[in-house]
């Protein structure tokens, strides 16, 4: 019975070519709409969700009440802030510092190259986040003055095959570093971009760096916490803001805690966030969510109306159907199944689409994204369960329309 319907179903569609290729067609550009629209949605969701600790990292805020400025919400807080929390709150297991540096140039042999996103950061970075290092001790690496780890990338640049590690490097004609580590590329989401790490940790007899590191004076640094399992995140707050008071902080300024991953979606508001690259916005994901859903459902009604209006031309096929003794119902699974027929061929044409379009998009994804699509189990069995869905619920209305054709 079903391989029938099948037969049926095909030989109806090679009957009609015009209105299979207009329902097809235009199901295919409102899935590839929605594709490309899912992936970037799902690219811009999941930023930063790839660490193991993700639910315990907190990026540290500054709120500053002072008069005159756009917003009071601030990315960058006190230096010693972060150590400090550590060390006098027992909810708070682990903190990193960063300092943005931006461009500089990296020399090594007269091979001037300029790096465009060097930061200067301490080692307990690799003990927070999911960077891993290729080559090097991720145990010791930054925990010396003067050394650096570069990315996979950087160090092809600069070194080409040459191996990196103990090299040398000079830092705008001023700074010796010396090559610890080569970090992996980060091929995930993240709101952190770097390609030359250098050791926040000062030369013993630089009193300047000390002090700057252990003031509480300013705000400067970019700064993330490690919450211990089950800690309540408004807890630590209020714990923060004895803090800042017990060190004489200014009145105008308080402190909060933004979880790493909202730091790409919800940061279009904060002032001096020189760290997150590339910032995205909830609102605008919320809203393109809502079209990429238009578009499909838009689609989706196309199809259905215009099966409903070829059903004057297939009466004759359901009447001498019924004669023969088809059922109602069997005469509707027939229907529905040519409706889920060419959703599914639409899919494929999209899938196919897509994977043109990835030529010249790729979403920044490591591989074309169709691929990417395919390689996603959990988000291809959405893709394909709503594609069946659509075409089960546009052939709803038409499957009980031509077969109640007497």
């Amino acid at each position: 019975m079903v391989k029938n319907y099948f037969k049926l179903a095909f030989r109806n569609l090679s009957k009609s070519k015009f209105t299979a290729v207009i329902n097809i067609g235009g199901l295919s550009i409102g899935f590839l709409s929605a594709l490309m629209i899912l992936l970037y949605v799902q690219k811009e969701s999941t930023y930063d969700q790839f660490h193991d600790k993700s639910d315990r990292l907190y990026r540290v805020l500054t709120i500053d009440e002072a008069l005159g400025v756009t917003s009071n919400l601030v990315g960058i807080t006190i230096p010693a802030l972060a150590p400090a929390m550590v060390e006098e709150l027992p909810e708070v297991v682990n903190s990193v510092r960063i300092s943005y540096s931006g461009r500089n140039l990296i020399d090594y042999y007269r091979v001037p190259i300029y790096s465009e996103r060097l930061v200067y950061v301490e080692n307990s970075l690799f003990d927070m986040f999911n960077y891993t290092l290729t080559s090097g001790d991720v145990n010791t690496a930054l925990s010396a003055p003067n050394t650096v780890v570069l990315t996979e990338t950087f160090a092809k640049k600069l070194f080409g095959n040459e191996n990196p590690l103990g090299k040398t490097l000079r830092m705008d004609n001023e700074q010796s570093l010396e090559v610890v580590g080569i970090m992996k590329d980060v091929e995930e989401s993240t709101h952190m971009e770097f390609d030359v790490l250098v050791a926040m940790v000062p030369e013993p007899s630089d009193t300047t760096i000390t002090q700057f590191l252990n003031s509480w004076s300013s705000i400067a640094m970019v700064e993330y916490v490690e919450l211990a399992p089950g800690t309540r995140e408004e807890s630590v707050e209020a714990s923060m803001e004895t803090l800042i008071r017990n060190h004489d902080v200014g009145e105008n300024f308080s402190v909060t805690l933004q979880p790493i991953t909202d730091t790409h979606l919800a940061s279009s508001g904060i002032l001096f966030d020189i760290f997150n690259f590339n910032k995205g916005d909830r609102n605008y994901v919320s809203t393109l969510t809502i079209v990429g859903f238009f578009v499909v459902l838009i689609a989706a009604f196309n199809f259905m109306n215009l099966s409903t209006a070829r059903s004057a031309n297939r009466a004759k096929e359901v009447g001498m159907r019924k004669v023969l003794g088809a059922m109602k119902s069997q005469l509707r699974w027939q229907f529905l199944l040519e409706s889920l027929i060419v959703s599914m061929i639409a899919l494929l044409i999209a899938l196919g689409m897509l994977a043109l379009a990835g030529r010249h998009y790729t979403f920044d994804l490591p591989v074309n994204p169709a691929l990417y699509l395919l390689g996603q189990p959990a988000l291809l069995i959405y893709t394909v369960l709503s594609a069946m869905l659509i075409g089960l619920l546009a052939g709803v209305y038409p499957s009980f329309f031509l077969a109640s054709v007497s």
